[in-house]
C-alpha cells in the first residue's frame, strides 16, 4: 500500500514539476520578445504549451493510470487557458472575456455532473455533496475543489434552492441549530443593508473612476447573493442524527460527521463550554465529548481536529431524545 501511495506521489510530483517548468519557460520567452508582433506569435505558441501540452501530460501521468478522472482534464485545460491569457499583456478586455468563458464552462460542467449524479440517485441526496463530487471530477487539486465546493454551494442555496426543503435521509432525525445562534437572522438583514448602500456608493466612486465604481457595484451584488445563500444554507442543512452516526452541521460553515460509538457523552452546556461552540461565540445549549479527536470541516475546505464540541440546538427535547443513551 505504501509503495502504491509512493507511485501516486511521484506521478503528481512529475506533473507539477513539468507544468511549472512549462509555464515558467514560456512566460520568460514571451517577455523576452523584442516587439509586439513577435510577442503575439510567441504568445500563441506558448498558449498551445500551457493548455495542450500540460493537459496531455496530466492525462498521461494521472488520468491514464486511473488516479484522476477524465473529466478533470477539462479543469486543467481551463486553468491553462486562464494562464495563457496572461501571456498577452495588452489584452486586458480579452483576458476578462477568456476568464469569464472559462468560469462559465466550469460552472456548466459542474451543473451537468450534479444533474447526472442526482438523476442516478432518486432521492436527490445532499446537494452540497453532489456539487463537491462533481467539482472533484473536474478540478485536479483537492484543496481547490473543497474551496470551490463551498463557494458554488453557497451560490446554489442563494439562487436555486428557494423552494427546496432540508434533505433528511430515511432513518435520521433533523435538529436545527441556527435560531438560538442568531447568525441566520443577522445574515438575512445584511443583504438588505448592502442593497441600500449600492447606489450612493456607486455615485460617490464614479466621481473618481467609473471603472472602480462598477467594480465596487459588482462586488456588492455578489456579496448580497453570497450572504443570502449562506443564510439560506443554515435552514437547509440541519444536524442529522441517525442510528449509527451523527452529522452536526451549521449551514455551509461547519460540518462534523462522527459514528455514535465515538461519542463519549452528551450533556447540557455549562459555564465555559462556549469556548468549544460552533459557531464561535454562540451561547451553547449542549456539549458533546468524543472518545478521540475527530475532524470537523469548515468553510472553504479548512479542517479542524476537535475532541469536544458545544452547540446551540433549537429543540433541546428532540435532540436529547434522538441521542438517547448518550445523553447524561
Amino acid at each position: 500500500m505504501n509503495e502504491s501511495f509512493g507511485r501516486v506521489r511521484l506521478r503528481y510530483g512529475l506533473f507539477l514539476a513539468a507544468a511549472l517548468a512549462i509555464n515558467l519557460i514560456d512566460g520568460a520567452v514571451v517577455r523576452a520578445a523584442a516587439d509586439a508582433g513577435q510577442r503575439l506569435v510567441l504568445g500563441l505558441a506558448s498558449s498551445f504549451d500551457v493548455i495542450g501540452t500540460v493537459a496531455l501530460l496530466y492525462y498521461l501521468l494521472l488520468v491514464r493510470p486511473g488516479i484522476r478522472t477524465k473529466a478533470s482534464v477539462l479543469g486543467v485545460a481551463l486553468l491553462g487557458a486562464m494562464r495563457a491569457s496572461l501571456l498577452f499583456p495588452a489584452g486586458g478586455r480579452g483576458r476578462m472575456v477568456v476568464w469569464g468563458i472559462c468560469q462559465a464552462v466550469l460552472l456548466g460542467g459542474v451543473m451537468y455532473l450534479v444533474r447526472r449524479m442526482r438523476g442516478a440517485n432518486r432521492d436527490g441526496g445532499d446537494p452540497l455533496v453532489g456539487i463537491g463530487a462533481a467539482i472533484e471530477c473536474l478540478v485536479p487539486s483537492r484543496v481547490a475543489a473543497r474551496a470551490l465546493t463551498a463557494e458554488l454551494g453557497i451560490l446554489y442555496y442563494a439562487l436555486f434552492a428557494w423552494r427546496a426543503q432540508p434533505h433528511v435521509p430515511d432513518g435520521t432525525r433533523a435538529v436545527t441549530n441556527y435560531q438560538k445562534a442568531g447568525r441566520a437572522d443577522l445574515l438575512s438583514v445584511l443583504p438588505l443593508a448592502c442593497a441600500v448602500e449600492i447606489v450612493p456608493v456607486h455615485v460617490v466612486l464614479s466621481r473618481w473612476s467609473a471603472g472602480l465604481a462598477w467594480v465596487a457595484t459588482a462586488i456588492s451584488f455578489y456579496g448580497i447573493v453570497w450572504l443570502a445563500g449562506l443564510a439560506r444554507s443554515f435552514r437547509l442543512r440541519p444536524t442529522l442524527i441517525g442510528a449509527d452516526s451523527i452529522c452536526i452541521r451549521y449551514g455551509c460553515v461547519f460540518q462534523l460527521r462522527v459514528a455514535r460509538e465515538k461519542i463519549a457523552s452528551v450533556r447540557r452546556a455549562k459555564a465555559g463550554d462556549d469556548r468549544w461552540a460552533a459557531p464561535g461565540k454562540a451561547q451553547p445549549t449542549h456539549a458533546i465529548a468524543f472518545t478521540e479527536e475527530v475532524r470537523a470541516e469548515r468553510l472553504f475546505g479548512f479542517t479542524k481536529r476537535v475532541k469536544r464540541l458545544a452547540l446551540a440546538v433549537d429543540d433541546a427535547a428532540v435532540f436529547e431524545e434522538a441521542l438517547g443513551a448518550h445523553f447524561e
